[in-house]
């Protein structure tokens, strides 16, 4: 490893030493250390981009119109020319390789961000990538030593190790509760913890194919085929949607009042039926005060006293088609406006959201 090593160091100073002037210290300084970088990955097989070192030569004229470029452009022609003779994606993948083995390390081996692709169309990417790295041989050598010189190896086992709460746990827990959602989803909205499924299985799947040697990576995807297994279909998730909502429709109550005040709750109900009843073709049946006393509202800026509210909630049986009732999902609020001294234009505000299905026998 050490000959290795000595030998890597060895060709990039060798490359680097062509360069014009190894003591200059100019604006462009940075950008052309970053060339002869570049270029000794290109030497060496560790990623570098033909296109890399034609951006930074631009980049570099323009930083210093003074400074002589010509030997990082004869680099350039030596890598153009060797090139030249290759099939075209065999140039293509030499000149995307570090943006390739960059976008996967960053996609598969982000363990402690993971990054998981949750979209049918962004699996469909990852796994197109995934499998362009492992059927190159000289892409794969160089994504594992990136992973390795990265220090990243340590760190997935680490995670992996960890507990509970280690990143691929979570997101197991956290699609689970989502697909479970006790408040009853809709069979409809399959696609989201669907995809989110096929993407978690993805991943790791593609992190146990490159690294067979990590026991850890195989456990991983055992964990993720059982997840498949369970919830990996989209009847399955329908199904149990589908009875999550039910259940949530049967149980679904008013809450109880904080306070009770026949008056205020009357003008909940009219206030909603005169302002809202129309665009739901809906009347409220029931309302309930979740708040004792008042909320003030002031200007922001000066403090001066603007009105005051109070929350509520209220239950509406549709008029027409289904005749359900429903449970309004957030509060509906009753305003009055501060003038002369004393608060009047009492009015009933709500954010227009639609209401949960409920029994109408539970509406009490």
């Amino acid at each position: 490893m050490q000959k290795l090593i000595l030998s890597a160091v060895i060709v990039f100073f060798s490359i680097a030493a062509k360069a014009q002037d190894p003591n200059y210290k100019g604006p462009a300084r940075m950008l052309v250390m970053a060339f002869w970088n570049e270029a000794g990955k290109l030497q060496n097989n560790k990623g570098g981009s033909l296109a890399n070192l034609e951006s930074l030569l631009a980049d570099t004229k323009s930083k210093d119109v003074a400074y002589n470029t010509s030997a990082m452009e004869e680099e350039i022609k030596k890598w153009k020319a060797k090139s030249a003779g290759q099939p075209v994606d065999q140039v293509k993948a030499r000149n995307q390789l570090s943006a390739d083995i960059t976008r996967m390390f960053n996609d598969i081996t982000g363990c402690v961000q993971i990054t998981i692709p949750s979209e049918e169309k962004d699996i469909a990417d990852f796994k197109a990538r995934v499998k362009y790295i492992l059927e190159r041989k000289d892409v794969l050598a160089a994504f594992k030593e990136k992973y390795k010189d990265d220090a990243y190896l340590e760190t997935l086992v680490d995670e992996l190790k960890s507990g509970s709460d280690i990143p691929l746990n979570r997101e197991i827990n956290n699609v689970v509760l989502e697909i479970n959602d006790p408040s009853g989803g809709d069979e409809g909205n399959w696609e989201q913890p669907y995809y989110k499924i096929q993407g978690i299985k993805a991943y790791w799947e593609a992190a146990q194919q490159m690294f067979p040697e990590i026991p850890e990576c195989a456990e991983a995807l055992k964990k993720c085929n059982e997840l498949v297994s369970k919830y990996g279909t989209e009847e399955q998730i329908k199904s149990i949607s589908k009875a999550n909502k039910a259940t949530a429709i049967k149980t679904r109550k008013l809450p109880a009042p904080v306070v009770k005040d026949a008056a205020l709750e009357k003008v909940l109900i009219e206030g909603f039926n005169k302002r809202y009843g129309p665009a739901y073709n809906a009347k409220a049946v029931k309302a309930v005060l979740t708040q004792d006393g008042w909320t003030t509202v002031r200007n922001e800026i000066t403090g001066i006293v603007t009105g005051r509210n109070r929350t509520g909630k209220i239950a509406y049986k549709t008029e027409e088609g289904d005749g359900k009732c429903y449970l309004l999902g957030s509060n509906i609020y009753i305003y009055e406006e501060f003038i002369g001294g004393s608060f009047t234009n009492t009015k009933v505000i709500y954010n227009g959201l639609g209401g949960e299905e409920m029994l109408c026998e539970n509406v009490k």
